[in-house]
């Protein structure tokens, strides 16, 4: 599989700011969203939902990216995602009390309808 545009992006980035050498002298580098706009939007560049959607960069060298305020972000070795427990779970059902009642979401015309 080829590499992706933030692959790219961040290969270039890593080497014109020496981020590796950088996180072996500090455990962590800041960079603003207006460096890494230079070379592709940081919004494309900086959110990953998900753990395989991570750049390989970052997932060969157990890295990840954070913000840390309005325009600027942290790499750095520190879990932003958690594996789950995948066991089968046992499940016990339970009686719910009979003054519960559900909402009916046909009578939802608003929001402040739904927050009432």
């Amino acid at each position: 599989m080829g590499k992706s545009k933030n692959d790219i992006a961040w290969e270039e980035i890593f080497k014109k700011h020496s981020v590796l050498d950088r996180l072996a002298d500090n455990g962590k580098v800041s960079i603003s969203s207006t460096e890494i706009n230079k070379f592709r939007e940081a919004r494309l560049m900086t959110k990953f939902d998900h753990k395989s959607q991570l750049p390989r960069l970052f997932a060969a060298h157990n890295l990840s990216i954070l913000p840390t305020s309005r325009g600027m972000y942290e790499i750095g070795r520190f879990e932003t995602f958690c594996d789950f427990n995948k066991d089968e779970v046992e499940i016990v059902p339970i009686v719910f009390p009979t003054f519960l009642e559900s909402m009916d979401y046909t009578d939802i015309t608003s929001e402040s309808v739904a927050i009432n």
